[in-house]
């Protein structure tokens, strides 16, 4: 019975052994396994951070374009009739305070990985960042410059009158 009773206990100790290697391995894995799940992490941060910048760039050089247009377009005009008729082009040539990168209403293949990409980092088209003479408002609600909405930015407060 003695013999029985150490034969046992030597195979409990050989288990346990076996066992407690098995806890290392896993242990080792889950370590590795969540070092793998932060690098990852940090990468799609960087990726939605990259897209998020792209798409203020397109918005601030689509808004670039459009200016250049519209000052192109007042030139032709002084130069066709002579003088400048500042009363006509103000009201022509409001500029808009929000935009839309283009990308989001243009359904082309080449704009579709863009579009799945942001909308999905940013959840929908009415989360879009807001772009207003190159301040970026982001989500966690830090901005540039004066909050949107507030009474001391306005189209009245941006105009050089």
């Amino acid at each position: 019975e003695n013999f029985d009773l150490k034969l046992e206990l030597y195979h409990r100790r050989e288990k346990q052994s076996t066992l407690e290697s098995s806890i290392e391995t896993l242990e080792k894995e889950k370590r590795q396994t969540e070092e793998m799940n932060e690098t990852l992490l940090d990468e799609l941060e960087k990726r939605d951070k990259a897209v998020e910048e792209a798409v203020a760039m397109i918005v601030m050089l689509e808004a670039k374009v459009d200016q250049l247009l519209q000052e192109r377009n007042m030139v032709l005009q002084v130069e066709q009739e002579g003088f400048f008729c500042r009363q006509d082009m103000e009201q022509k040539y409001l500029r808009a305070i929000n935009r839309v990168p283009s990308f989001l209403s243009e359904k082309s293949e080449n704009t579709e990985n863009l579009r799945n990409v942001y909308l999905g980092v940013r959840g929908s088209a009415l989360s879009l960042a807001r772009v207003t003479e190159g301040n970026i408002e982001v989500d966690n609600g830090a901005t540039n410059g004066p909050a949107p909405g507030s009474p001391t930015l306005s189209v009245l407060s941006e105009s050089s009158f």
